[in-house]
């Protein structure tokens, strides 16, 4: 439960970078 809550965290994290990202690519074209 512990290594699942630190997994969930690292995916959250990453899906909210790729998507920041993502919009600011758009943002600046």
């Amino acid at each position: 439960s512990f290594y699942f809550d630190i997994f969930d965290g690292l995916i959250q994290a990453y899906v909210f970078v790729f998507l920041t990202s993502l919009f600011i690519k758009e943002a600046i074209e």
